[in-house]
């Protein structure tokens, strides 16, 4: 604060400091947020995508768009990312939160696969994290096919093939 003193009156200037942010430097994994996951084809996974993002001091952001895609899908090309902020379900915008984390999660695709997520921001140097999350095959199911009710000698073969099918609920 500084005061101007003059014989017919009194100003009084106040001056108010404020940091500035010097840009968004880096994207980071958190130690949860998993760079390498795995799950069964056609869930969600139970842990997502969770980055945090830095000023070039290391400072936490908040109010960055980070922009998680999904970069390839197993065999079936049929995942999703959630929260389904965007009519893309194959990319979401995610502003970071007050202490600088911004999350999404992966609904598997529905074949046996890897799946790849991209995380990254832009402010000079676009930054980039890449996700990996592999589906595995959920639980099967057993069936008859063709073979079965039939009659034949002992030691003797059948005449038709014994034919069972094994399949997850999605084939």
């Amino acid at each position: 604060t500084a005061a101007i003193v003059t014989t017919s009156a009194t100003a009084v200037v106040t001056f108010e400091e404020y940091g500035i942010t010097r840009g968004v430097n880096d994207i980071q994994v958190v130690d949860n947020g998993g760079l390498t996951q795995s799950g069964t084809v056609g869930r969600e996974l139970t842990s997502g995508f969770k980055v945090y993002v830095t000023d070039a001091d290391k400072g936490k952001l908040q109010g960055v768009a980070v922009v998680y895609e999904v970069v390839s899908m197993g065999l079936g090309g049929n995942g999703w990312l959630r929260p389904d902020n965007t009519n893309d379900k194959y990319s979401e915008i995610v502003i970071t939160d007050v202490s600088g984390y911004a999350y999404a999660t992966l609904v598997l695709d529905t074949k046996v696969g890897t799946n790849r997520v991209r995380a990254s921001i832009s402010g000079g140097q676009t930054r980039v994290v890449v996700f990996n999350a592999t589906g595995y095959k959920g639980e099967s199911a057993i069936g008859i096919v063709s073979g079965n009710y039939q009659n034949a000698e002992i030691n003797k073969r059948a005449t038709d093939e014994l034919v069972v099918e094994v399949a997850d609920e999605y084939g």
